[in-house]
C-alpha cells in the first residue's frame, strides 16, 4: 500500500458537485479552516495481494457481525446496545424473517501489514457511497486513464437489486429522505439508490 500525492484537477470543485457531491466543507482542519470533504491531494495504491487480503478480511468481519447481531436477538441483549424496548420486537421478528439487506459500509483500520481492524459498521447508511461508486471512479478515468480500482460499488448494486426482484412481494419500492438533512447528502444519495434500483427493474417513487 503506498499514499501518493497527486495534483488536483482544475476546476475539481464544479466538477464533482456537478456528479453529486454537494457536501461542500462541513468539516475544520486543526487551524480553524474549512476542510473540503473531497481531497484529490493524495490517493492510495494497493497491490492485488493486498486487495485479496481485504476482501477475506471483510467477508470474515461481515459473517463475525452477523453471528453477533444471532446473539443479541437469541439472548435479547437488546437493552445492552441503548435500544428502546419498542424496537426489541421488529428487531427480532425481523431477524427471524431474514429479512434482506442491500450493502454496507465498513471503517476500517489498515496498514498492510496485519489484517484489517474492524473500528464500525455502517449497514444500509448511505454516506460515503456516491463518492465511492461514481466520483472516485470518473476521477480515476480522468486522471489515470489506464488504471483500475478496487470496487464495483454500481454494478454490485445493480445485482443486489436484481437478486431482490425475487425476494420482495411486489416490484414497486419508495424512496424518501429528510428534509432535516440541509446538506443534501440524504437526497442525493438515495436518489443514486433509487437509480441503482431502476436499473435493475423495479418501479422506484422517490417520496
Amino acid at each position: 500500500m503506498r499514499r501518493v500525492h497527486d495534483t488536483p484537477r482544475p476546476g475539481w470543485q464544479q466538477t464533482v458537485e456537478g456528479q453529486g457531491l454537494v457536501y461542500g466543507s462541513p468539516g475544520r482542519d486543526a487551524s480553524g479552516q474549512p476542510r473540503p470533504y473531497w481531497d484529490e491531494s493524495v490517493h492510495y495504491e494497493f497491490d492485488m495481494p493486498e486487495i485479496l487480503a481485504l476482501e477475506a478480511d471483510v467477508e470474515l468481519l461481515h459473517s463475525m457481525c452477523l453471528n453477533a447481531v444471532e446473539h443479541i436477538v437469541l439472548t435479547e441483549r437488546f437493552a445492552d446496545f441503548g435500544l428502546p424496548e419498542w424496537s426489541w420486537g421488529p428487531i427480532a421478528e425481523s431477524w427471524k424473517r431474514s429479512d434482506p439487506y442491500v450493502y454496507g459500509r465498513f471503517d476500517l483500520r489498515y496498514d498492510a501489514r496485519r489484517p484489517a481492524k474492524l473500528l464500525e459498521y455502517n449497514a444500509d447508511t448511505p454516506t460515503s457511497l456516491l463518492e465511492a461508486a461514481i466520483v472516485q471512479w470518473h476521477w480515476l478515468t480522468d486522471r489515470y486513464p489506464g488504471g483500475d480500482q478496487w470496487n464495483s460499488l454500481h454494478e454490485k448494486l445493480v445485482e443486489r437489486w436484481s437478486a431482490l426482484r425475487d425476494v420482495l412481494p411486489t416490484p414497486q419500492l419508495h424512496f424518501t429522505w429528510s428534509g432535516a438533512d440541509a446538506t443534501g447528502e440524504d437526497n442525493v444519495t438515495t436518489a443514486y439508490l433509487q437509480e441503482t434500483a431502476a436499473e435493475a427493474g423495479f418501479d422506484t417513487i422517490a417520496l
